[in-house]
């Protein structure tokens, strides 16, 4: 146990012998007497040896714990970014499909490719749209009629046009900004009402922005 100190002792008797020899006999027994107790001190000395080294205190260290270091994100961190920005460019885009996820939202029929960056469909009764990508042209690239009414709104927080009488009196377009180099347009036509158009090509751009890159 710690502390503790272990002890023996050992005793050492000289063995005495007298004897009745003559002086050569006596120096016999003398020297005798001399090898013994060298012998048993040697003896001793080996056992204490033996014996403290067998009682030595021993030191048990004491067993210590192993540090560990966990990383936990912070409590409602993701990482998932939105399937509109993941990996995807405006290049890539098909119109006509972007179109067909939104078709049940509006009741979109007819939805047809005009060519590989543009698509129409059938809105209502009354009102058609088209969806064109411009990969390679910028928001202010947009060209009015002279006589449309040009107004500057935003789209998911997205500089955008509203442009009213874009090609006739009842005809409407949105044209919002996707980078600092393209953009997309939704285009609307109706019969008459100019507000019916603009209502579709707004409802039907607010639809399709989060589907495009930031």
């Amino acid at each position: 146990m710690p502390g503790r100190r272990c002890r023996k002792r050992w005793r050492t008797t000289a063995l005495w012998t007298t004897t009745t020899r003559t002086t050569s006999g006596a120096t016999e027994v003398w020297v005798h007497l001399i090898r013994t107790a060298a012998v048993r001190t040697t003896a001793s000395l080996l056992l204490a040896g033996l014996a403290l080294a067998s009682c030595s205190d021993i030191e048990v260290g004491d067993a210590s714990p192993v540090s560990t270091t966990t990383t936990t994100d912070a409590p409602g961190t993701t990482q998932s970014t939105s399937k509109s920005a993941a990996g995807i460019t405006l290049e890539s885009v098909d119109p006509c499909e972007v179109l067909s996820s939104i078709a049940s939202q509006f009741n979109l029929i007819e939805i047809e490719e005009d060519d590989s960056d543009s698509c129409s469909a059938v809105y209502s009764k009354t009102v058609t749209v088209q969806f064109d990508i411009h990969a390679d042209r910028r928001l202010a690239d947009y060209r009015p009629e002279p006589t449309s009414e040009l107004s500057d709104t935003s789209v998911g927080g997205r500089k955008a046009k509203l442009v009213k009488k874009a090609l006739t009196s009842s005809s409407c377009a949105v044209a919002v900004e996707v980078s600092a180099t393209s953009r997309f347009d939704v285009f609307a036509s109706a019969n008459a009402s100019l507000d019916e158009a603009c209502d579709a090509a707004t409802k039907v751009a607010v639809a399709v922005e989060p589907k495009l890159p930031k």
